[in-house]
């Protein structure tokens, strides 16, 4: 159901993951349940309650804690106050960017 919500195949889910190490698209961390990912998006195109996104705002798969309080907190702080590389990095240049970057090379 979470794959139909954001438009997104399982292969494609799959892929994007084995993208990211097979772990968590900010810390790395790697899970044994692979139902443990969240799929991150961008909360300024589609809002976090759609029943269904555009499937475009997709930015990586994170692992809860990274999706809950680390991101959820960094994007309220002012654009000012948001000096952490790590996080700055993952929101500038997202693995399913690279993803989708990839598939339309083949």
């Amino acid at each position: 159901m979470r794959l139909r919500k954001f438009r997104m195949t399982e292969d494609a889910y799959a892929e994007l993951l084995e993208l990211q190490g097979n772990g968590c698209a900010i810390c790395g961390v790697a899970h044994p349940d692979d139902s443990i990912w969240h799929i991150d998006h961008d909360h300024a195109c589609c809002p976090v309650d759609a029943t269904i996104t555009c499937g475009k705002c997709i930015r990586g798969l994170l692992c809860p804690p990274c999706n809950t309080r680390a991101l959820a907190w960094y994007e309220r702080l002012p654009v000012g106050l948001r000096t952490f590389d790590l996080l700055n990095n993952y929101l500038n240049s997202p693995p399913y960017r690279l993803y989708m970057g990839s598939r339309h090379r083949r």
